[in-house]
Order: structure tokens, then C-alpha cells, then sequence
């Protein structure tokens, strides 16, 4: 399942983002978000954030303006709750109003529902404070993802402008990788005017085009509807005529086609080389064309060289392979000028077919000839181990030796986990190729899971990424410039329902070096490098209704908070030999302690304790641990000594009080007989 499909699967701004952790001792949360997501096909629920300036009674009044028109189309269902932070507010099971008791701060109100008809889903929602004041008011439509063109088609719906009035030839063209579009069309219009010029297909025409009017360019580019081979790529290019320059184009690839790079070339004499691994297998079908403002330089439909004269301008690359059906297979791709190699690039390929469960993936990154490295590749075995993982570095368009992994279920310890040590003979680009097909799990309805790659040098790390394979993950990457101890905080708000199952998994390069399930709180010290916070989110049915696929979380990481023993007292803190004491002891940001010394085992984070009977004195310790680090007190208890009596012939102690009556009656005697 490709990203593409996640997106409209599971909806969040900040899916795929980065954000950065500056210092271990920052106060504000490194990140806090609270996102309602759902599940593809679901309508994409509507979230608004506001913010409150005071302390106040609020009403809130959602409205469904699908219900209100003369020919009503209202919505099938819909349900609305406010937030602050991970805590819900007020909620709304059907359109109308509610008042909740609000403070100064910040807040979401989510929206989820179910159309009734594809005209329905229109929605108003208004905030006034208790004297009637409108403070906002949206609107919104809840509705399917807007879906883009099917994948036999692409589309452009771009504005450009010129600086200079005249004449400009408009240039349609079909690159043909590796066939001939059926329908390829333009039009351009004067933005809020009438249509300029048209084109049914592939050719050239001139416009009039005049300076500071806004110009839209609409072009649509497909094969047909059931096409054997889903494939294509055409460009747009907009110029004055008589000149190369132009003042707008594109390029756009369609179906399988991809974007493999975006080289600064050099005024020189390059060749395109393309060539088929034939890594795991063979490609059905494979092509690659070089272009610049919308038209081709370079174009190869199999394996073979082609030579161009490039300009000094950033030119774009395109591929396409073709497996055949429940196939994987790889290419790759380069461009040089003499010995010098401009840009290499390697992909892999596999079946896109609806029954199809295999994924693929391409990361670029360098290597340095002559220099050993290691390569590891772990299944992280969430939420099921693979039922294959397989990987290999393609460098100058060759595999290099000693690089290939192959883990899976098949092998004695799953999830599982490989190591290679290989050796390149060139310094240059390179491509880690990753081909994996996921196990479906008995908690959840689709096939996924979790890998992670990492590429060390010399115990310096090259290269490293953790990856979710399927509709179920999604990745944060952390870049840490400061070493220190971390926590991830993970809720489920319960809106409109619980999820099925929510996870959050903190991995670095092949490790993994936090979890938790379900929701609730994890602490990891980190180094400076790079992190991945993997997110597993998967809404459920809402119980009542069972239409509502969406759910709601919370999310925060921040930087640890140390943990504190704010109490740790005995009580008496002297006894005598034989007598007992109570240990009292609370503290915050605790999630264990150990008792040790004069005590033994796992302390709760505050509690007592009553001791057995002391005959020593004793120094009792306690260690706690939490996300923060770890914090240790001890207290000491006194045991006074219990005179004994003296038994049969044996002389005892003599008592001190006795000891200075004699010691005075010598003295006396003393002075008696001096006399």
C-alpha cells in the first residue's frame, strides 16, 4: 500500500512531519497535538482550533446546513467534540448547541459523520460567549477525501502570469514512456474570463497572452480505463515566441511513472544510462526519460545508453518498471559527463495490484570506496512480524557485493533480525533497495508492519530510518541536538469511539528504544542523532452506530521531568533493640522504586512501610526510576543498646552513675587519711 493511499486513509497534518528537540531542558512540549483521524473512504472529519481569552459559559452550535435548504439532503449522522489538550470539554451526538464552562487557553473542536447523499455534508459551527458575542464561526464539509485523478490519469490546474504582453506558443507533449497517452487535452483561461486557447492533443499553438493577468493552464493526460499497462508522462511548456525560456511548465507523470530525481546539470555532454538489475527477478517493462521545462532531451524504453547536450539548468529524471502480476524486481538509472557521474539513482518495483500485500522502498544515501561498513535490517515484529523482508545497496548501477539481507518468518528467530559487512569499490551515490510484504495480525484487519534499517561506517552511523509498512503507520522523525532523557505521552480521547488499536514505538535506526500500547506514558534517554516516532493508529466502529470509522488522539513528547522523592521519613527515627519504625515516603514522576539496605523489593511511588524489629541501627534506601532518570534517599534509624543483668558468679557491667560514686569515695578517703 503506498503513501499515497495512507493519506487519504489517515488523515493528519502532521503525519510524515519533522520537528526538533533543541535541548534536554526546554519546558514547553517538543511536541502536542490532539488529531482526530479515519479510515479510508470515511469522510474526512473537520478540526478547528480556537482560543478562549477568558473564563466564561460558552455555546457552541453546530449546524447542518444540509438540513436546512429547500431541498434538504442532512446528513446521515454527525457528532462533535470540544477539546483541551487530551481532555474532552463538550461534546454534541447530533446538530445543535451545547454550553460548556470554558477558561482561557487553547481548543479543537473535531466533527466526524456520515453523508447521506454526495450533496450532503455542509456544516456551520459557531462559538459565542455567555452575553452573545459571536468569538468564531467556520464552516466545513465532511466528505470523502478529494480524491486525485484515477491512477490511469493525472492532471495540472496551475495559475502563472507574464511580465511581458505578446505572443507565447503553448506546447503539449506526449513523452510516450513507454506508450502514447489515449487523451491528452489543455486548455488555458483567463482567470474569472473566457478560454484562451485549447489543444485535443499532443502539438504546439500561440496565444496572446498580456502581462499582469492571471493565466490557469488545465491539462489532463490518461490511457484509458482498463488499460494493460498503466503508465505515461507529458509536459506543459508556456514560451514567448522564438525563445527557449519559458514563463511556465511542467512535467507529469502518470500511473506507475515516477519522479526519480532533479539534477543541476552543467553545460556538457551527458549519457543516460539505464539498466535492469534483474534483483530479485527480471522487469516485465522498463523506461526512463530525462526532461527540461516540460519537453524530453532523453529517452530510453529498455536497458541502453542515450547521449544529450545538456544546458546549465535542473533537469528531471522519470522511470517506470513493470513486474509481472505478485513480481519485484529493480532498476536503475545515471547520468555522466566523462567520469563524472552527475546523478545515480536505483528503484525498486513491485505488483500494485489491489491483491497485492508486497510494498517497496528506495533510500539514497553515499558511500565511500575502500571503506568497510556494516548493514543491519531488524523486523521490529509490530503488530506481526514479516512474512519476508529482503534488501540489498545498489551502487553505479550494480549490486555490491556482501550487501544483500533476506529475514522473515521462515527463519528460527522472529521477529528477526540480519547483519552483513560489505566493502564498496567506489565512492559515490549508492540506493538501499528494501522489498517487504507484511503479515496481517490478530489486532488488526490489515496487513502491516515495522522495519528498521541502519548503515554504519567505523561505528559512525551512515545511514539509518525506521519504516511502517501498510495503512496503519505513520513516522515522526526527531533530529536530538542535546543528549538527555525523553517521554512520549500517548492517549486515546474516545472520539466518537475508542481506537481498535493505538501504539507508539520510539526506534533508532535498528533499535528500538521505547513502546507503549494501548496509550499511557514512556521515557528514553537519547543521544544526539536522529529518532523516529512510529504511530499506529486504527479507528474503530463506533459501538452505537457503527458508521463511525474515526477516532481521536492526543500526543506529546517533551523532555523528561526528573523524578523527585519529596518525602522519605522514619517514624521514631530511635528505637530500642527489638522496637520497630514506619517508613513513610511519596514522590512525583515515579514510575518504580526499589528498596535495598536495611529493606528488600518493589516500592509503590508513595506508600508505608512498618519494619520488623531492629537490633542494629540501620540506614534504610530507597531508589525510584521514571522517564526523567533516577533519584535515590536514605534515612537512618537509631537503635539504642538495653542494659543486661549480671548472671550467677560472673561480674556484670558496672554502671557508669556507680563508677563516679566510687571514683569519689576514693578521692575522699584519699584526702581523709592526708590530714
Amino acid at each position: 500500500m503506498s503513501w499515497k493511499s495512507i493519506r487519504s486513509m489517515l488523515l493528519t497534518v502532521v503525519f510524515g512531519s519533522t520537528f526538533f528537540v533543541t535541548s534536554a531542558h526546554a519546558d514547553a512540549p517538543l511536541l502536542s497535538e490532539v488529531r482526530t483521524v479515519a479510515l479510508e473512504g470515511a469522510p474526512v472529519p473537520a478540526e478547528h482550533p480556537f482560543t478562549l481569552s477568558s473564563t466564561d459559559n460558552f455555546t457552541l452550535t453546530l449546524t447542518d446546513f444540509g438540513a436546512t435548504g429547500s431541498n434538504p439532503v442532512p446528513l446521515k449522522s454527525v457528532k462533535l467534540a470540544v477539546t483541551s489538550g487530551a481532555t474532552i470539554v463538550a461534546t454534541l451526538d447530533a446538530a445543535g448547541s451545547v454550553t460548556f464552562a470554558g477558561k482561557s487557553g487553547d481548543y479543537v473542536v473535531h466533527v466526524v459523520g456520515q453523508q447521506d447523499a454526495p450533496s450532503s455534508g455542509s456544516i456551520g459551527i459557531r462559538i459565542t460567549d455567555s452575553k452573545s458575542n459571536v468569538l468564531y464561526d467556520f464552516s466545513d464539509n465532511l466528505a470523502p477525501p478529494a480524491g486525485d485523478l484515477p491512477l490511469n490519469g493525472s492532471g495540472i490546474n496551475d495559475l502563472f502570469t507574464v511580465s511581458t504582453s505578446g505572443t507565447y506558443t503553448v506546447t503539449l507533449t506526449d513523452m510516450q514512456l513507454p506508450q502514447p497517452l489515449d487523451t491528452l487535452t489543455l486548455a488555458l483561461v483567463q482567470e474569472g474570463g473566457s478560454v484562451v486557447t485549447t489543444l485535443a492533443t499532443a502539438g504546439s499553438v500561440t496565444a496572446n497572452l498580456q502581462s499582469g493577468v492571471n493565466y490557469r493552464v488545465f491539462a489532463v493526460g490518461n490511457n484509458g480505463q482498463t488499460p494493460t499497462l498503466i503508465a505515461g508522462l507529458y509536459g506543459v511548456n508556456v514560451s514567448p515566441a522564438g525563445s527557449t525560456t519559458p514563463v511556465y511548465s511542467k512535467t507529469v507523470p502518470v500511473g506507475q511513472v515516477i519522479l526519480l530525481g532533479s539534477p543541476m546539470l552543467t553545460a556538457a555532454s551527458y549519457t543516460l544510462t539505464a539498466s535492469d538489475l534483474q534483483l530479485p527477478a527480471g522487469l516485465q517493462q522498463f523506461g526512463v526519460v530525462t526532461t527540461l521545462n516540460g519537453q524530453s532531451v532523453a529517452t530510453l524504453n529498455a536497458a541502453g545508453t542515450q547521449t544529450f547536450t545538456a544546458v546549465a539548468a535542473t533537469y528531471q529524471v522519470f522511470g517506470l518498471g513493470v513486474v509481472p502480476a505478485g513480481g519485484t524486481g529493480s532498476y536503475a538509472v545515471a547520468l555522466q559527463t566523462g567520469q563524472t557521474t552527475a546523478f545515480s539513482v536505483a528503484r525498486a518495483a513491485v505488483d500494485k495490484s489491489q491483491t497485492s500485500t508486497l510494498s517497496a522502498y528506495s533510500f539514497d544515501t553515499s558511500l565511500q570506496g575502500a571503506q568497510a561498513y556494516t548493514f543491519d535490517m531488524a523486523d521490529f515484529g509490530y503488530p506481526a512480524p514479516f512474512n519476508s523482508l529482503n534488501t540489498a545497496v545498489i551502487q553505479g548501477g550494480a549490486l555490491v557485493t556482501g550487501s544483500q539481507i533476506s529475514i522473515g518468518t521462515s527463519v528460527a528467530n522472529s521477529p528477526a533480525t540480519g547483519t552483513v559487512n560489505f566493502t564498496p569499490a567506489a565512492t559515490g551515490p549508492a540506493t538501499i533497495l528494501i522489498f517487504a510484504q507484511p503479515a496481517a495480525s490478530t489486532n488488526t484487519t490489515n496487513a502491516a508492519g515495522l522495519f528498521g534499517i541502519n548503515l554504519t561506517s567505523g561505528g559512525t552511523a551512515a545511514f539509518a530510518t525506521t519504516q511502517g509498512v501498510g495503512q496503519l503507520f505513520s513516522v515522526r522523525k526527531i533530529t536530538i541536538t542535546a543528549a538527555g532523557n525523553y517521554q512520549v505521552i500517548v492517549g486515546d480521547v474516545g472520539f466518537p469511539t475508542k481506537f481498535r488499536e493505538l501504539a507508539a514505538i520510539v526506534t533508532h535506526g535498528t533499535s528500538k528504544v521505547g513502546s507503549i500500547f494501548g496509550g499511557g506514558t514512556f521515557g528514553f534517554p537519547a543521544q544526539p542523532g536522529d529518532y523516529e516516532v512510529n504511530f499506529l493508529a486504527q479507528p474503530g466502529n463506533d459501538a452505537t452506530t457503527g458508521v463511525y470509522k474515526a477516532g481521536t488522539y492526543s500526543m506529546m513528547v517533551q523532555t523528561a521531568p526528573a523524578p523527585t522523592l519529596d518525602t522519605f521519613t522514619a517514624n521514631p527515627t530511635s528505637v530500642s533493640s527489638g522496637g520497630t519504625t514506619v517508613l513513610t515516603w511519596s514522590g512525583t514522576n515515579i514510575t518504580s522504586c526499589t528498596a535495598s539496605n536495611g529493606w528488600t523489593g518493589s516500592k509503590k511511588a508513595a506508600d508505608t512501610f512498618t519494619t520488623g524489629a531492629l537490633t542494629a541501627t540501620t540506614t534504610f534506601t530507597l531508589s525510584c526510576d521514571g522517564p526523567g532518570g533516577s533519584v535515590s534517599k536514605s534515612v537512618t534509624v537509631v537503635v539504642n543498646s538495653i542494659d543486661t543483668p549480671s548472671k550467677g558468679g560472673g561480674g556484670g557491667a558496672i554502671r557508669p552513675d556507680l563508677l563516679v560514686f566510687l571514683l569519689g569515695l576514693l578521692f575522699f578517703r584519699r584526702r581523709l587519711f592526708s590530714c
